[in-house]
């Protein structure tokens, strides 16, 4: 589980410092608006023991999105039309009601699979893995927004306009194909 924030200008509602906590890997990701992301790696005793630019490649090949099942019933008809456009894969028999509400979903392109995820589409899953639909979101995605703009993504609510703090969409990638692929996936689920 990550945690994120950020440092907002009030005049224009941008963020314009990001800061999402991995505490279980004991990383810190950091992006800085004109000044570059970064990865903040620290010990047992929270010594600093690693500061590198972040690279723009993701850490997961996967896409994630959110399926809150205590959306409103528009939104989760929305979430199942969106499984509709792909292969859902079968719950683990052992899982609870919330790990069923998650689902996995296998996007067929060419001779690709494009494979989403639901860990709980958070900040942090946002800036390790390939890219998010977010369905309804919170302000917490003000820290991705400026870690992805610093890394060249793009980040905008579901209807493609620019994202500012208070929008509760956002499609979101590193780089324009992913971010066009999932905006075209939104698109298909209105």
């Amino acid at each position: 589980m990550g945690i994120g924030t950020a440092l907002v200008a009030i005049s224009t509602k941008e963020p314009v410092v990001g800061v999402i906590a991995d505490p279980a890997k004991r990383r810190i990701y950091l992006g800085v608006k004109g000044n570059g992301a970064y990865i903040v790696d620290y010990n047992e005793r929270s010594k600093v023991t690693k500061f590198s630019p972040m690279p723009p490649e993701p850490e997961a090949p996967e896409f994630t999105y959110n399926s809150s099942p205590h959306f409103e019933q528009p939104l989760v008809e929305q979430v199942h039309r969106f499984w509709a456009l792909g292969e859902v894969q079968p719950d683990d028999p052992l899982a609870d009601k919330l790990e069923k509400a998650r689902k996995k979903v296998i996007f067929k392109e060419d001779s690709e699979e494009i494979i989403f995820i639901d860990l709980e589409s958070g900040a942090l899953e946002t800036v390790r893995n390939r890219g998010t639909i977010y369905f309804k979101t919170s302000n917490e995605m003000a820290a991705v927004f400026v870690i992805l703009n610093e890394l060249g993504g793009t980040i905008t609510d579901a209807s493609g306009k620019p994202w500012t703090f208070g929008i509760n969409t956002l499609i979101a990638a590193r780089n324009e194909h992913d971010y066009n692929y999932l905006l075209s996936g939104y698109n298909k689920t209105r």
